[in-house]
């Protein structure tokens, strides 16, 4: 039923982001929604001097981020503020060269719908279903926001990335531009655990009584075992 519309909305990567414009705020799924096609693409534009000067906001930023739209070498490009400093830009903030947003996890979807704004946002989906949903699959911490802000709304469908149902899924009908890219999902990346990690773990076991609910962060403390 809905894929003539589909089709009529499937493009490449290169001409799906020409509708990006000079000072926009951009927002990209997080870790491993991150849209590498589209991502490779608005870089492409902004090193070939298309695209002057743009905005964006990250969470966590991994690989596709990072050597696309925060590589060094667009710094002069892109104005970049980030709503948690980790490995991805810690170096960058350091240096002045993106600006951290102090907030609680919680708070990010009312951030970029009532103060940071969002002009566009690209993300990678699960496919089509037969309803015409796609599921934003393993990252909607604040996607479906940036995707009901945004002035424009792009998807990069993979089928590796699984579907998730809840209060997860976006109509075909809501989307702007649909490009595919069926490549591997990468894992995230957990590092090497340190061996100060086991002592920590081991104290910690002891504060927790039988039967509590225990909530864990990430990074390498969240590795521990008691």
């Amino acid at each position: 039923m809905y894929k003539k519309e589909y089709q009529g909305k499937l493009t490449t990567p290169a001409q799906a982001v020409k509708s990006i414009q000079k000072g926009d705020m951009l927002v990209n799924g997080l870790t491993m929604a991150e849209p590498p096609a589209l991502l490779k693409a608005v870089a492409d534009r902004l090193r070939e001097g298309d695209l002057e000067k743009i905005r964006m906001f990250s969470v966590i930023p991994l690989e596709s981020v990072c050597s696309t739209i925060l590589a060094p070498d667009l710094v002069d490009c892109v104005e970049a503020y980030s709503g948690f400093v980790d490995s991805g830009t810690r170096g960058l903030v350091s240096a002045g060269l993106n600006y951290y947003v102090p907030n609680h996890p919680h708070q990010i979807p009312r951030l970029l719908e009532e103060f940071i704004g969002v002009d566009v946002c690209i993300t990678t989906v699960s496919p089509m279903d037969y309803g015409g949903y796609f599921s934003f699959s393993t990252a909607n911490d604040f996607t479906s926001t940036a995707t009901w802000a945004a002035r424009i709304l792009m998807v990069e469908v993979n089928r590796n990335m699984p579907r998730v149902f809840g209060d997860s899924l976006i109509h075909i009908s809501e989307v702007d531009a649909v490009v595919e890219n069926h490549q591997t999902i990468s894992d995230f990346p957990c590092g090497e655990k340190q061996p100060e990690a086991d002592i920590i773990g081991k104290n910690i076991s002891k504060l927790i009584p039988d039967g509590a609910t225990i909530q864990m962060g990430i990074g390498g403390a969240a590795q521990c075992r008691g």
